[in-house]
């Protein structure tokens, strides 16, 4: 496969994050401030970021390709865009991706996929997942761009895409661990606390707590604070559809504690918490103000099982 435009990759949630050199990127999977073109699917709506990308586009006159998300969804979109549209893909290394982005974002098989491409699409996500996982967080972006550019040269040499068993030996014991001694639960929602913990299969972890619909997954971030990931449940019998609304309180409650956070809508450029309608998280620049048990009290609140929490 021919990819017409070998673009420099990159991860970016600031301006200063920006290779020197670089003045015309574009921007998927994530708003990037100074982007000349963007293609977000938090924004757009679109179930993974591949969707919200043209069939073919002309590349010419951009001098690189960033995401705010250093992950498998963001690495497909890059590989997009060097091939100058999804559409010139190869067809079948076009399902293995949208696959895989499927298991990222969604954790769980897409929509139609056969189990072969289901199989792929895993095994690749685990791939890139353990691969940036990897990298100290202040690497993050070298390895994105190690990931996409490992990914395009098999492309380009027509050599099968990497593939890693979803599961490790040891793994499930951790789950249950963080389940059993790093979990609280109060009504339909969950807090688990991942601080000083090393990755572990979110999606094996969901299944062995089916009565949770919504979970928050604390860390520490490195200015400081706290760094929260909220998500459904695929695995709940009867999974929630739409984040929105707690979102927008989460949010509120972050503006209402002051700077550096700038507005109480969850928006590109507020500072603040942002995301979609099935998994979001806390403001990227910065560490949460908000407790954890705060947290967890707006997530129950919001499966109606709890009392809105005091707002500060």
């Amino acid at each position: 496969m021919h990819l017409p435009f070998p673009l420099p990759v990159f991860a970016a949630t600031r301006p200063d994050q920006i290779p020197p050199g670089v003045s015309r990127f574009i921007g998927v999977d994530g708003t990037i401030p100074g982007a000349a073109l963007t293609w977000d699917h938090h924004r757009t709506g679109e179930p993974i970021n591949l969707d919200a990308m043209p069939g073919i586009f002309d590349a010419g006159g951009y001098d690189g390709v960033a995401t705010t998300s250093p992950d498998t969804d963001a690495a497909a979109s890059v590989l997009a865009v060097m091939a100058g549209g999804k559409d010139r893909l190869p067809p079948e290394v076009r399902r293995w991706l949208e696959a895989a982005s499927w298991r990222c974002d969604h954790l769980r098989a897409m929509p139609g996929a056969t189990p072969e491409e289901d199989r792929v699409g895993n095994g690749l996500h685990t791939w890139v997942s353990r691969e940036i996982s990897a990298a100290h967080h202040l690497d993050r972006s070298a390895a994105f761009a190690s990931v996409c550019g490992e990914l395009a040269e098999r492309l380009i040499r027509g050599e099968p895409l990497p593939w890693a068993e979803p599961v490790l030996p040891g793994q499930a014991a951790q789950v249950e661990q963080v389940r059993a001694e790093r979990t609280k639960i109060m009504g339909a929602a969950a807090l688990l606390d991942m601080r000083g913990m090393e990755a572990v299969p979110i999606q094996l972890l969901y299944e062995r707590m089916p009565e949770v619909r919504v979970a928050a997954f604390v860390g520490d971030h490195e200015r400081g604070g706290w760094r929260y990931t909220v998500g459904i449940n695929p695995a709940h019998a009867r999974p929630l559809t739409d984040l929105g609304p707690l979102l927008a309180a989460l949010a509120r409650e972050e503006f209402a504690l002051g700077p550096p956070v700038l507005a109480p809508e969850p928006v590109p450029g507020a500072e603040n918490w942002g995301g979609r309608a099935t998994v979001f998280g806390s403001p990227w620049n910065h560490g949460s103000r908000l407790a954890p048990e705060t947290v967890l009290r707006h997530l129950a609140t919001f499966c109606g099982e709890a009392t809105p929490p005091q707002a500060g």
